[in-house]
């Protein structure tokens, strides 16, 4: 990566400093800094000059989202401290400016989900790295010319609590419905399902030019294995003894992957407003149709030859039911906004169309939905950190980062049964993919480790 120690200013002068503010702005006010040594890149403060995630303009970046993964510009940087769903949000002063605010700071974990404190912010990435990380970082060679911001933690202020807002308990759990609270035991002794760890492996391939950045996976029948990566652009095949055959450039960002049925795999490119289905044959993955779509498509689920995919943006968001030819049969509405805040990376998507119901996983309000097809609130479960979720014969399994587990639910009333956890290495698991004929499950694990488990039914 490009370290510089100092920056230039407006007028070209090189600023010799011996140190940075990084600012953590929550809830509307700076209650926190990180203290940042200077080596801002040698481009300095235009290093900042890039896309933002919220409006898509190439204005001068204010800030990084660290719950939502995305640079703002100084607009979309105001909206997102006034919107009542992130308002909570952490953010991180991205415009390299200089600072007097001496606040304590908060916990900011590594971006690769291994549990370590976040020392740097890599702008090209726009992701948080920890001390070991930034090292592995800075001699790959798809990262190595990055540019970053290193910081270091200054200690915890206890006025400024960032509690999670309802988050999931070893022994109980919150099950609400409108007008009503119902509280609901955790079965730690015994689910209907358990697992055993089987095999793990890289998800990196050759000719990859970023770290791998995993935006969904897929289990195959003869258990072979694809990997959507969003850095690299590319849908990765792995075999059933989980070794690299190859990789399908797509040219666009994947947004989210769901399997369907005769090895079928339906691709969700934002940028494009497309959804792509492709085919796989033998250790080949081919274009079988593209589909335009009015709305930038974004998280996919599968369920009896159709899907569910979130679509849009804030009020404009809504989760559309596509029969197995990607053809529109209805339109659930997000605009009430009670069962999640559509961002673009801030949904995950399961299905059951036989009983007409949608399961939603809500990262900012920390939330597994359940939602008609009408929109209705079925009932909701708070859940610590959700990530990835898939359905199987009224049983949810569910990725909890920050508690370090897969979960299983009750697809009926949402009862929470423990499944796997750290005893089993799960380690802030994000997404999640499930084969129920060869009772597989694979969970992405510190960012680019693939780890696969035998899933076994339990006696009732």
């Amino acid at each position: 990566m490009r370290w510089y120690s100092g920056y230039k200013t407006e007028n070209d002068q090189y600023i010799d400093s011996d140190a940075i503010l990084l600012n953590v702005k929550v809830n509307n006010s700076l209650c926190c800094n990180l203290h940042v040594s200077p080596v801002v890149p040698i481009s300095g403060m235009e290093a900042a000059s890039t896309a933002c995630d919220g409006c898509e303009k190439d204005e001068k970046v204010e800030s990084f989202c660290v719950n939502c993964e995305q640079l703002y510009c100084p607009e979309c940087t105001a909206y997102h401290m006034k919107c009542k769903a992130t308002r909570s949000h952490v953010l991180l002063d991205a415009s390299h400016l200089d600072t007097d605010i001496t606040h304590a700071s908060t916990d900011v974990q590594c971006g690769n989900e291994c549990g370590e404190q976040a020392v740097v912010l890599c702008l090209d990435c726009k992701q948080l790295l920890c001390d070991n990380c930034t090292q592995k970082h800075a001699r790959l060679k798809a990262t190595k010319e990055h540019y970053a911001i290193t910081a270091k933690q200054l200690a915890r202020d206890e006025t400024a609590s960032l509690t999670s807002f309802g988050a999931y308990s070893e022994r109980t759990s919150i099950v609400s419905r409108p007008k009503e609270l119902v509280h609901a035991q955790v079965q730690v002794e015994k689910g209907p399902h358990s697992g055993m760890f089987a095999h793990e492996f890289m998800s990196s391939a050759p000719g990859d030019k970023e770290v791998t950045r995993v935006r969904g996976i897929v289990i195959l029948s003869d258990g072979r294995i694809i990997v959507a990566d969003y850095k690299n652009r590319s849908l990765k095949l792995y075999s059933s003894e989980l070794k690299f055959e190859m990789a399908k450039d797509i040219k666009e960002d994947p947004r989210g992957m769901a399997a369907s049925a005769n090895d079928f795999v339906v691709v969700t490119i934002a940028d494009k407003k497309e959804i792509k289905i492709y085919k796989v044959e033998h250790n080949k993955i081919r274009t079988h149709k593209t589909i335009k779509v009015k709305e930038k498509p974004y998280s996919i689920g599968y369920n009896k030859d159709h899907f569910a995919v979130e679509h849009g943006e804030g009020e404009d968001g809504t989760i559309r039911i596509y029969d197995q030819n990607i053809r529109e049969m209805c339109v659930i509405p997000g605009n009430t906004r009670h069962f999640g805040q559509f961002t673009g990376n801030t949904i995950r998507l399961a299905l059951d169309y036989t009983k007409q119901v949608i399961f939603v996983v809500d990262i900012v309000k920390e939330s597994v939905h359940c939602v008609d097809f009408k929109g209705g609130l079925i009932w909701t479960v708070k859940v610590g950190s959700p990530r990835g979720i898939v359905f199987h014969n009224n049983i949810l399994f569910v990725a909890s980062s920050t508690e370090n587990k897969i979960i299983q639910m009750n697809a009926v009333d949402g009862l929470v049964y423990s499944m796997l956890d750290e005893d089993n290495r799960i380690k802030r698991p994000r997404y999640i993919a499930y084969n129920p004929d060869l009772r597989k499950l694979a969970v992405e694990i510190d960012g680019n480790h693939i780890k696969l488990y035998n899933i076994i039914k339990c006696d009732k």
